[in-house]
C-alpha cells in the first residue's frame, strides 16, 4: 500500500467520524428538533434494537476482519486487496456510529443509542489506518498461508 492508499483511509477515516461530530452539533444547536421520531414505545424499541444489532455485529466483524481464515488467504494471494478491505472495515463502524447517533437524537436523547454510539467511537480507535498495522497484518497473513 502506498502513501496515496494510507492518505485515502486516514481521510475516509476522519470522515467518519467527523459526520457524526457535525450530526451532534446539528442536534445540539437546535437545527434539527431532539425528539421528532418518538412516537411510541413500540418504534423506539424496533430503533433500537436495529441499533443495538448492527453495533453488535459490526464491531467484533470489523475489528476481526482481517484475521479471517479466508481473508488471510485472500491477503497472501493478492495483497492490493488490504486497501479495498480497510475501506470495508471503517464503513463497518461507520454504519452503526451514524445510525446509533441519529437515532439518539431523533428518539429523544435515548441513553442506550448512546452507549451505543460511544462504543463505536472506541472501536474506531483500534483500527486506525498505520503502515506499521498494514505491515502486521499482511505478514500475520503471509504466516497463515505457510502453515
Amino acid at each position: 500500500m502506498n502513501n496515496k492508499q494510507l492518505n485515502i483511509l486516514r481521510s475516509t477515516y476522519l470522515v467518519a467520524l467527523m459526520t457524526a461530530i457535525v450530526l451532534i452539533i446539528i442536534f445540539e444547536v437546535g437545527l434539527l428538533s431532539i425528539g421528532t421520531r418518538a412516537y411510541d414505545s413500540m418504534s423506539n424499541y424496533t430503533c433500537e434494537m436495529i441499533g443495538v444489532f448492527l453495533t453488535i455485529i459490526c464491531i467484533p466483524v470489523a475489528l476481526k476482519l482481517m484475521s479471517f481464515g479466508w481473508i488471510k488467504r485472500q491477503l497472501s494471494i493478492q495483497p492490493d486487496k488490504y486497501f479495498t478491505l480497510s475501506i470495508v472495515r471503517i464503513s463497518l463502524l461507520t454504519v452503526p456510529l451514524l445510525y446509533d447517533t441519529i437515532f439518539y437524537y431523533l428518539l429523544g436523547e435515548d441513553a442506550t443509542l448512546g452507549y451505543l454510539a460511544l462504543m463505536d467511537v472506541i472501536a474506531f480507535l483500534f483500527i486506525w489506518p498505520s503502515q506499521g498495522k498494514m505491515e502486521y497484518e499482511l505478514e500475520n497473513a503471509n504466516k497463515q498461508q505457510e502453515k
